[in-house]
């Protein structure tokens, strides 16, 4: 920024663009000059005027005093019938990046569903920027520097996702105690048995004859009978039979 008398009130183009944080800064070093060139307004803490409420002005610059756009900083209720909305957001951002001089916070307004049911799909009309030196001075003050938004800054408002209603499905097993019927099922289980050697040798020139049951579960799921599984037969029919070739 170009060097200016200490006095000079300088009309930077705030109504088409955001201003940058050493302008910023100018002007709130030079509020008193700047109010009484163009007019701009000093308010007491947490007070705006009510036309930011009714029709905000596209580039309108006032003061709201106060050191912190924290707790300092809000857009309480007031006795009049809004069109606009006001919320701001939950994160600053310091100007300039490296050796920060001025931190602001984003405001943004829509207008109230009640004077413009459908407004509030299309995005914020209206945005602001409320800034504060880094350095405060004696007597601090927030600037805030208001922007009708162009199409392209229009930005729609995330809304919540619409509630989907799942349809019950019909169960494809018992599930109510499914755990329960598989064990039944397991401690139930009847397949054929067959008697046969497990091992017949000699060890240590010992003859050992080893004979146990054995479950034939080759035998077992060839059998396409359901009854296999006595827990389950009442619901589940054969899905397909096993044949031999």
């Amino acid at each position: 920024m170009e060097k200016h008398n200490n006095s000079e009130a300088i009309e930077f183009d705030w109504e088409s663009k955001w201003l940058k944080g050493e302008e910023y800064s100018y002007i709130l070093t030079h509020k008193d000059t700047y109010c009484e060139k163009y007019g701009m307004k000093k308010y007491a803490s947490k007070t705006h005027p009510q036309s930011i409420y009714i029709q905000p002005k596209n580039g309108q610059i006032y003061f709201v005093k106060g050191s912190s756009i924290g707790s300092e900083f809000g857009f309480p209720r007031v006795d009049i019938k809004k069109r606009y909305r006001w919320k701001k957001m939950n994160f600053t951002t310091e100007l300039p990046k490296r050796q920060p001089i001025v931190t602001y916070i984003v405001a943004s307004a829509v207008k109230c569903e009640k004077s413009s049911p459908n407004e509030q799909k299309i995005g914020p009309s209206y945005r602001m920027h409320a800034v504060v030196l880094s350095q405060p001075e004696e007597d601090p003050y927030i600037l805030c520097h208001v922007r009708k938004l162009s199409q392209d800054e229009n930005t729609p408002i995330e809304t919540e996702s619409p509630i989907v209603k799942k349809l019950k499905r019909e169960p494809l097993a018992p599930i109510e105690n499914g755990l329960h019927d598989l064990l039944n099922a397991s401690n139930l289980l009847m397949s054929p048995i067959k008697s046969t050697p497990l091992y017949v040798g000699n060890i240590n020139s010992k003859q050992l004859n080893f004979s146990d049951l054995e479950h034939d579960y080759v035998s077992m799921f060839k059998n396409n009978s359901i009854n296999k599984f006595p827990a389950l037969s009442t619901h589940f029919k054969a899905p397909f039979f096993i044949t031999q070739a």
